[in-house]
């Protein structure tokens, strides 16, 4: 096996978060790619481009413009090119129903958005914990 960067897309359409989500994203994951998607529109555009390497991992907001964040998970989820493709959903919201929305749907996890370092190095140990092939891809 060899460690080989891995490929995060962020979709996130507030542009002072999303800057913002994509720069904590690379210091907490400095051998990943972060490649920061902005609206749900250009998301899907990246995800459903065949001539695209597609991500390891997509983080995405439950509330973007454009389209709600569950619309991106069921184009996902309903898209074969992208059957197991780890989705996380990246929220301020704690409402139970959006929980149970997005296990419904087949996102992986349903994390808060981080906010600061602490924040950060919790969602980067919850992410490596769930994926730990991440690390490792077989050469």
């Amino acid at each position: 096996m060899t460690d080989v960067p891995r490929r995060i897309l962020l979709v996130e359409d507030d542009v002072e978060d999303d800057d913002d989500h994509a720069e904590l994203f690379r210091l907490a994951f400095p051998d990943r790619g972060v490649r920061p998607a902005g609206t749900a529109e250009a998301a899907l555009a990246v995800l459903l481009d065949p001539g695209t390497p597609r991500p390891d991992l997509v983080g995405r907001d439950l509330e973007p413009s454009g389209h709600d964040g569950l619309h991106v998970l069921r184009r996902v989820r309903d898209e074969p090119r992208l059957a197991g493709l780890p989705a996380a959903v990246l929220t301020t919201s704690r409402a139970r129903r959006d929980r149970i929305a997005v296990a419904e749907i087949g996102a992986d996890a349903y994390d808060e958005k981080p906010t600061g370092g602490d924040d950060l190095a919790r969602l980067q140990e919850r992410i490596d914990g769930r994926w730990p092939r991440w690390r490792r891809r077989p050469a």
